[in-house]
């Protein structure tokens, strides 16, 4: 973290009332994870005297949403146009507020209500529309606000808890062939990267 994001950092969590008396200086980029009963407010911000939300106090951080398709409709529409802006504006008769809100957002859900679809053990209980609702749940233009979404199958606590030896990094280094990264020296072939020791 930069000092001026630092500063940036350690104002919103004064005025939020977050600081640790006995570090006051924000030096590590903030994790929020809220729950997924949280309000609009609380998210966004606001109040009579307009306080920062979930999403300016992640600011120069991570914002982690679990369960996302659990979180009210309304309340995670709340996040398009901070995510576009990275700011937060909070309109009230007395007055404007804007809050920074530049955040890499990360959410987690399950594939269904019961969160076995598709799962090989065939648990799931759920019928085709209560997948299909639970998953409309989450609008495409806030689908859109994401850049990478991965599907995560399922690990068997015997597979997690087993003594067998694994692969090492260095081994699945050697698989991997990256088509499209070339160095700037003109070189044809693809170069891996050095790795990090």
């Amino acid at each position: 973290m930069t000092f001026d994001e630092s500063i940036e950092t350690t104002k919103i969590h004064s005025i939020s009332g977050m600081l640790d008396p006995a570090s006051p200086f924000v030096t590590s980029r903030p994790f929020r994870a809220p729950h997924h009963t949280i309000s609009s407010a609380g998210l966004a911000g606001g109040g009579t005297i307009p306080k920062p939300g979930e999403i300016s106090i992640a600011h120069n951080g991570l914002l982690f949403l679990d369960e996302l398709a659990e979180f009210d409709r309304r309340t995670l529409e709340i996040l398009r146009q901070p995510l576009e802006d990275g700011r937060v504006t909070i309109s009230r008769a007395s007055g404007t507020v804007v809050y920074p809100a530049s955040i890499m957002l990360i959410a987690a859900m399950n594939p269904c209500p019961c969160g076995y679809y598709g799962h090989p053990s065939g648990k799931c209980r759920c019928s085709h529309k209560q997948v299909a609702n639970y998953l409309s749940k989450i609008s495409g233009p806030m689908l859109d606000r994401f850049d990478l979404h991965i599907e995560v199958a399922p690990v068997e606590f015997s597979d997690i808890s087993s003594d067998k030896k694994e692969e090492s990094s260095a081994e699945i280094r050697k698989r991997f062939h990256p088509q499209g990264i070339f160095r700037m020296n003109g070189l044809k072939e693809p170069v891996l990267p050095a790795m990090p020791k």
